[in-house]
């Protein structure tokens, strides 16, 4: 049964939600300032997944691809240096995925994946059907940047159209969505 859609002030709301010591990875880091966010929840380990590198085709217009990735990446590297819960992997988001389900069963089940890579819709759906395959039973979803904004469609973004791609078709439903300039949706199971 579909359950009511609540709104939550903050994504970092959604994250408190969380039981203490869960593991989870995001999925697009760029300098890791939600990264560090996400460590004051109460979360035990946080693989951190980035390519920091130009691209081209559908992400190409995306605002986050002009960024310099090299000074991002040493941000990252340097700020989480000393934080023994975060490991940082460095590869497109399906190659380290591909990765962890290789290394089955030794890779861990995630309680959560976080989503906030390429934001056009045949990226975007291809991310969920990925990571939603390493986590619990219960785990959940998140997906950032879940709107039609102006600005979010002159740079492509198709998120709102994969989220409920892949929820008709992989039954999941979004539970919550947060009230952010760029919105965050939470996903569970059916």
């Amino acid at each position: 049964m579909k359950q009511p859609i609540r709104i939550v002030p903050t994504r970092l709301d959604l994250f408190r939600e969380l039981p203490a010591g869960t593991t989870g990875v995001e999925v697009g880091v760029l300098r890791g300032d939600f990264s560090a966010e996400i460590l004051t929840t109460g979360v035990e380990k946080l693989y951190l997944v980035d390519c920091w590198q130009r691209q081209t085709g559908a992400y190409e217009l995306d605002v986050a691809n002009a960024e310099d990735h090299e000074a991002n990446e040493r941000r990252v590297r340097d700020r989480f240096k000393d934080e023994p819960r975060v490991k940082i992997l460095k590869g497109f988001s399906l190659d380290v995925y591909a990765a962890f389900k290789s290394a089955a069963p030794n890779y861990p089940d995630f309680a959560f994946a976080y989503i906030d890579a390429a934001h056009d819709c045949d990226s975007a759906y291809r991310d969920l059907r990925a990571w939603a395959e390493l986590l619990y039973d219960d785990g959940v979803l998140f997906v950032h940047d879940f709107t039609v904004r102006p600005e979010a469609i002159r740079q492509g973004f198709g998120v709102v159209k994969a989220v409920y791609d892949f929820c008709e078709y992989n039954s999941w439903e979004i539970t919550a969505i947060t009230e952010d300039e760029w919105p965050t949706v939470k996903l569970e199971r059916v």
